[in-house]
């Protein structure tokens, strides 16, 4: 919920909002072709479930479920309250600038070990 407050608070054109987008839309990008054709053969198997669903359930079919179900269900012990790949969106100045430090630090490094 965080990210995508922040994503409607500031002006950007794009927030990526956890892992999988990110891995998606570089995948996307490297190979095109691939996701797609990953998507058509496991897209709609990889939503279904051998769960039966319970007779109690309430049904949203028509209308509305009462009550406040909120975000949570049965993935709530594979969510994460933090991602790394948001805080350093947040935060991107910072990370590119630590970035570039670690990269000139590198390369010092490597040229002294060559130095003779």
């Amino acid at each position: 919920a965080r990210a995508i407050r922040f994503a409607a608070e500031h002006d950007r054109r794009n927030v990526w909002v956890g892992y999988p987008t990110v891995q998606a839309i570089l995948g996307n990008r490297i190979a095109p072709g691939l996701l797609d054709r990953y998507l058509a053969r496991s897209g709609y198997s990889g939503q279904l479930t051998q769960e039966p669903k319970p007779e109690d359930a309430p049904s949203n079919l028509f209308e509305p479920v009462k009550g406040d179900y909120g975000s949570h269900g049965r993935f709530d012990s594979r969510s994460k309250p933090r991602s790394i790949q948001m805080f350093t969106d947040r935060h991107r100045t910072a990370f590119w600038g630590l970035a570039g430090l670690l990269a000139i630090f590198g390369l010092h490094r490597l040229a002294r070990r060559f130095d003779v």
